[in-house]
């Protein structure tokens, strides 16, 4: 819940979302609140023990003004970074099971 906006930013994203999984391989959101309009989407994981893709796509209409040509560009950012987070975050699972990566970043 939430995203903190950057220092010149004019808003913060505050949603809360209904989530539906099928572990390992899917998770579905929905938005149930906050201050975007629409917020739906998913993860669909494939992959084996050697190599993973995730596929995330998202729909996001803010209820708040977001300037056209920066606002596409300032999400494209926002989602890489939480893609690299979670990255480093399954490397760091791998490693705390004693295993090690196939592919590390």
């Amino acid at each position: 819940r939430g995203v903190k906006p950057r220092a010149n930013s004019p808003s913060a994203i505050d949603v809360t979302l209904a989530l539906e999984a099928d572990p390992p391989r899917r998770i579905k959101f929905t938005r149930v609140a906050g201050n975007l309009s629409v917020m739906d989407g998913r993860w669909l994981v494939s992959g084996d023990e050697a190599s993973c893709a995730i596929d995330y796509r998202a729909d996001l209409e803010p209820r708040f003004w977001v300037p056209p040509l920066l606002g596409p560009l300032l999400m494209r950012r926002q989602i890489q970074t939480q893609l690299e987070a979670l990255e480093v975050e399954i490397i760091r699972r791998i490693g705390s099971m004693g295993g090690q990566p196939k592919n590390p970043a």
